[in-house]
């Protein structure tokens, strides 16, 4: 189990309702089909509906390393005046 902050403060008090203390599931254990590491996932997913999902080991850390990279890009385009991003011509067509 790991234990997540759910306020700024940064004091672990177990008592505080602010802590969540959620189950660890291994991403990699995962995609070689780890039968305990399923269970783990099934049983979270029955029990608290959440759960702390760990890609920092095997391929699923190309995942982190590739979510970098696109939050760069995103805020790089969303720096952009009002009026850059309205030429952009590939603005949905749902938005007003």
């Amino acid at each position: 189990m790991s234990q997540f902050r759910l306020s700024g403060t940064s004091e672990l008090d177990d008592n505080d309702p602010s802590i969540a203390a959620l189950e660890t599931i291994d991403f990699s254990l995962l995609a070689v089909k780890d039968v305990d590491e399923i269970d783990k996932l099934l049983k979270s997913c029955e029990s608290d509906g959440f759960f702390y999902l760990n890609l920092e080991k095997g391929p699923a850390h190309q995942i982190l390393v590739d979510l970098q990279a696109i939050l760069r890009v995103m805020e790089e385009y969303f720096a952009q005046p009002l009026e850059t991003k309205m030429k952009d011509d590939r603005r949905s067509n749902t938005h007003g």
